[in-house]
C-alpha cells in the first residue's frame, strides 16, 4: 500500500512538472495556428472528456478515442492502472479536450477514433510517452499523420 502511494505521488509530481515546463511553449505554438487547432483534413473534435477507459483510450463527447501511436499497459497490471490514473489527472472527466483525428488511419479495428488528444493545450499522447507510462506503437508509424511530429520521432517513429 505504501509503495502504491509513493508511485501515485511520483506520477503526480511528474505530471505537474511536465505541465509547468510545456505550458508556455504549447501556448505559443497554439497561437501560431489560429485558423484551426488541428492539422490535416480529418475530424477536429472539441468537446468534454466524458470517460477514461484506460491509459490509452478515453471518451470525448461520448466518442471513443484511442490515442494514436501510443500503447499503455493493460488495466490488469499495476502499470496499466497507473497509466489510467495519469490520464484521469491529466484529462479529468468534465474537462475540455481537443481531438485531432489521424488523417491516415482514422479508426482502429474496433471502430475507435484514432487521434492526438490535447487537454489544457498539452499533448496527452506525448505526455504519456514522456512519463514512461506508455510506449510508441512503431508498427503504425508508417500509416500515421503524426509520424513526423517531434514527440513521435523522439520515441522511435
Amino acid at each position: 500500500m505504501k509503495k502504491h502511494l509513493v508511485l501515485i505521488s511520483m506520477v503526480i509530481l511528474i505530471l505537474v512538472s511536465y505541465l509547468f515546463l510545456t505550458q508556455t511553449n504549447t501556448q505559443v505554438n497554439e497561437a501560431k495556428n489560429e485558423t484551426s487547432p488541428c492539422k490535416g483534413n480529418a475530424e477536429c473534435l472539441q468537446g468534454v472528456v466524458t470517460s477514461i477507459v484506460d491509459g490509452d483510450t478515453l471518451d470525448v463527447n461520448g466518442n471513443r478515442i484511442r490515442l494514436a501511436l501510443v500503447n499503455a499497459p493493460e488495466l490488469s497490471t499495476v502499470h496499466g492502472k497507473t497509466a489510467k490514473q495519469f490520464v484521469e489527472s491529466f484529462c479529468p472527466v468534465g474537462s475540455p479536450a481537443l481531438v485531432d483525428q489521424d488523417d491516415l488511419q482514422k479508426v482502429d479495428a474496433f471502430g475507435r477514433v484514432l487521434g492526438l488528444v490535447k487537454c489544457r493545450y498539452v499533448n496527452l499522447n506525448q505526455a504519456l510517452l514522456e512519463s514512461n507510462l506508455a510506449v510508441i506503437e512503431t508498427k503504425f508509424c508508417p500509416e500515421s499523420e503524426f509520424r513526423n511530429e517531434d514527440w513521435a520521432l523522439k520515441f522511435g517513429c
